[in-house]
């Protein structure tokens, strides 16, 4: 897991082609906002914009991937996504599936909380198991951008 803000990104070591998807997602703000997907190198480089309102931690459910690193960064709102090592994750609740490259778990309470905010991006390898879009002190509104990029 990398947490950093925006800005700071350019300080780390390149990393396949994250660089790609935070320079693209960059450019996107709230007036050009739009919900939906931005390919940038076809299935290996994309963005996907969400919008919607956070939920309480307790009604949450972590996922991980294995063919993507997710790259989170949110436009406006904030949100808390939980995370935790999937190799200590206490029940898989839906075993992995290869078609859509996910697969669930229980939230654990002792999940790390991980504010997000404008200006931050969140940074997630398979080995993280996630619960994104939680409230933080309260229910927000919120445009994400979720970049995925392939491990090759």
């Amino acid at each position: 897991m990398i947490y950093c803000s925006i800005n700071d990104f350019a300080k780390l070591p390149k990393i396949g082609n994250i660089d790609k998807a935070v320079e693209r997602i960059k450019s996107i703000n709230t007036e050009n906002y739009a919900a939906g997907q931005i390919v940038i190198d076809g299935k290996d480089v994309f963005l996907n914009l969400f919008e919607y309102d956070t939920k309480d931690a307790a009604l949450s459910t972590s996922e991980a991937h294995r063919k993507y690193i997710d790259v989170m960064y949110v436009v406006e709102g904030e949100e808390t996504v939980l995370v935790k090592n999937l190799a200590d994750e206490s029940c898989i609740t839906k075993e992995y599936d290869e078609a859509d490259d996910y697969l669930l778990a229980k939230t654990d309470a002792d999940a790390s909380a991980i504010r997000l905010y404008p200006g931050m991006l969140l940074i997630l390898f398979p080995e993280d198991a996630h619960a994104p879009g939680c409230n933080t002190d309260s229910t927000h509104h919120v445009k994400k951008i979720v970049g995925k990029v392939k491990i090759n």
